[in-house]
């Protein structure tokens, strides 16, 4: 089955131009999207739609404003069409041609305007010729029959062409006096609400959107994102309720709502020259008809457009097409800094106004994010969009202890603390840290007790830096039967009450019930004290505890190998090597905010930046009790005499 035009080029149709129809469904309207397209006001957007129904073909009205006709009938509704049919809408015509019929199909036949042609009488032909009485009575006869049936056919065309001439305006007349009254509103005095056409048409409120989302409306979509969400609530019920308004319109009370939406959101709507809000809305009690919607917002054109009430609702927001000059920059996330140079343009989502035609560089600083670079062109043809996501320079750290209650530092900052596992009450939940910013960090693992354990971790890029602690901490006292008491961190119990404990010297020991006396709980205080102590004891032989190590030094062995040597060979032996040296501190001060410990005039410790108080403190405390102190750092070479450790750290004991 195809349809074959008969004309319409004024609307760049083509006589003679067939289009098939197939399974699929083919629409004519005034947009762009439909199969053929009357770009024409009287059109509605989509304005009728023929679909295939088993063996028969159907063309059904899609709720236009002025419908459509076949072999001059008004169409209420759907019919079904066959060949040879005349389908008119506005005014232009289609011809149904079915390729299976034999027979040829009918045609439009426009008749032409007669014409009289008179031819001179024989009988007068000769002014001589003898007139007998019989023969002039029975020309005058003839001569009134032809007057009269030429009269008749004069008649009868003159009366066809009024049809039609009234039928075409009868055809335009309703869209044109319709736009003409919706032209001629008057916009509201003051005080007064405002409206379209006459009837109420407002924003919907709070409480009108309520009403919306309980009446039960089609299913709804439900997106990612608040902003998109309610977007796609708000239009899905709208058009809910537009649909349901289409199947009541015969209803008095049924509303008459329009869907505004514009992408991007915010741009002012008039309706009739009526301000009604800012998209995206819902514009409820405009009266039946069609309107003139325009849509504003700055640094974008005005897009002026021709609705109509009842219709359905667009199924795309209205693209605003940027100004020229004009380049607007989005990013996700929001919040980025935008410089050219060192010109700051602003924080997206940004509207960038009168940048010079050519080529022009972007930087684009976001938050925890990894530096943008743009290059856009600037043309005097139209505006620029950019949409960019932004990578994320952060990170994460995990930390799993044991036991758990243990308070993380990172640089000195208090960022969490272990919680307690359900199933194994030894070790701790992991703890998650997300959004770091990637780089070099010092951490501090701390349990109440004193007991602690630090070092320099990496957190890196779009991923977690994974630490586990392991710390010596007394929980219990045991006592056997034999009378000797034994203090660790206890790891398990079993049924048979047999235990499993660390010792201070990290080696667990099982312990069976027979031998067991009693197992006892310590206290906070108590497991300070015993920290504590274990702590001075190890800090007191630190100075003379050989190291199988050979980057384990002391303090009076490093600046020994250093003058001996010359700087070139110290250099090539030490330098960027991560050495640990013990020793007295014999001095420390802060220079630029970095500590730095002194052993002697020939050792120099650099601290990393953020090394906690507490570690300032313990190393004050050494100095001051004269004990040796052991810290553990990148030795950077040897310069002026003087060795030097970088991004250093105190050794826990």
């Amino acid at each position: 089955m195809k349809l074959r035009v008969l004309n319409g080029s004024e609307y760049g149709l083509k006589t003679g131009m067939e289009y098939q129809l197939s399974d699929a469904p083919f629409s004519i309207g005034r947009e762009t999207e439909n199969d053929l397209v009357i770009s024409d006001a009287s059109v509605s957007r989509k304005h009728c739609i023929f679909r295939k129904e088993g063996d028969s073909w159907i063309v059904e009205d899609n709720h236009s404003m002025n419908g459509f006709s076949i072999n001059d009938k008004k169409i209420d509704g759907a019919s079904e069409i066959f060949n040879g049919d005349i389908i008119k809408v506005h005014d232009v015509l289609l011809q149904v041609v079915d390729e299976k019929k034999q027979e040829a199909p009918k045609q439009i036949i426009i008749p032409p305007k007669p014409q009289v042609k008179i031819t001179p009488d024989a009988s007068l032909a000769s002014a001589s010729a003898p007139i007998v009485a019989d023969e002039e009575e029975s020309s005058g006869k003839a001569g009134i029959i032809f007057k009269s049936v030429l009269l008749a056919v004069i008649l009868g065309g003159c009366v066809w062409m009024l049809i039609q001439i009234l039928a075409k305006k009868n055809d335009k007349g309703g869209g044109v006096q319709q736009a003409q009254t919706v032209e001629q509103a008057e916009p509201p005095a003051a005080g007064e609400k405002e409206n379209v056409g006459g009837n109420a048409s407002t924003l919907l409120s709070e409480e009108d959107l309520k009403e919306l989302k309980a009446e039960p409306q089609q299913p709804v979509t439900q997106k990612n994102g608040n902003a998109g969400e309610w977007m796609s609530q708000q239009k899905d019920e709208a058009r809910g309720n537009i649909r349901a308004s289409r199947r009541q319109q015969d209803d008095a009370e049924a509303p008459a709502l329009i869907l505004v939406e514009s992408e991007p959101a915010g741009a002012e709507i008039l309706i009739d020259k009526v301000a009604c809000g800012k998209t995206p809305a819902v514009i409820r009690d405009a009266e039946t008809g069609r309107h003139t919607l325009e849509l504003s917002l700055p640094g974008y054109e005005k897009l002026v457009t021709q609705i109509d009430v009842p219709d359905e609702p667009p199924e795309k927001p209205y693209k605003l097409t940027l100004k020229q000059g004009i380049v607007s920059v989005v990013t996700e996330p929001a919040g980025a800094w935008v410089w050219e140079g060192r010109q700051f343009k602003g924080v997206t989502p940004l509207l960038i106004e009168n940048m010079m035609e050519g080529s022009h560089e972007l930087l684009i600083y976001g938050p925890g994010c990894d530096v943008h670079k743009e290059t856009v062109e600037i043309t005097p043809a139209k505006g620029e969009e950019l949409n960019i996501t932004l990578k994320s320079a952060l990170g994460g750290l995990e930390v799993i202890t044991r036991p758990a209650d243990c308070n993380i530092y990172l640089n000195g900052v208090l960022l969490g603390k272990t919680k307690e596992r359900e199933d194994n009450p030894v070790y701790s939940e992991q703890l998650v840290i997300p959004n770091i910013m990637a780089g070099n960090y010092v951490l501090k693992i701390e349990h109440p007790s004193g007991a602690y354990v630090n070092g320099n971790i990496t957190v890196p890029k779009h991923s977690n830096c994974v630490q586990r602690a392991m710390l010596w901490v007394p929980t219990h006292k045991l006592k056997l039967l034999d009378g000797s008491v034994i203090i660790g961190m206890l790891l398990e119990k079993n049924e048979q009450g047999d235990i499993v404990m660390e010792l201070p010297t990290r080696r667990p020991e099982r312990y069976l019930k027979p031998q067991i006396d009693s197992l006892d709980v310590m206290d906070a205080e108590e497991a300070k004290e015993v920290v504590e102590k274990y702590s001075k004891a190890n800090r007191s032989v630190a100075g003379s505890s050989a190291r199988a190590d050979s980057n384990v030094l002391t303090a009076e062995d490093l600046a020994g190998k250093a003058e001996s040597i010359s700087s070139q060979s110290f250099n090539q032996i030490y330098q960027n090597r991560q050495l640990t040296i013990t020793g007295k501190p014999s001095m420390m001060m802060k220079e630029g905010g970095l500590y730095t410990v002194m052993f002697g005039m020939k050792v120099k410790c650099v601290f990393s930046q953020g090394t906690p108080q507490s570690d300032y403190d313990a190393m004050s405390d050494a100095k001051g009790e004269g004990n040796s102190i052991t810290i553990r750092g990148v030795c950077s070479g040897k310069a002026n005499d003087v060795v030097t450790l970088k991004n250093c750290i105190l050794v826990a004991d």
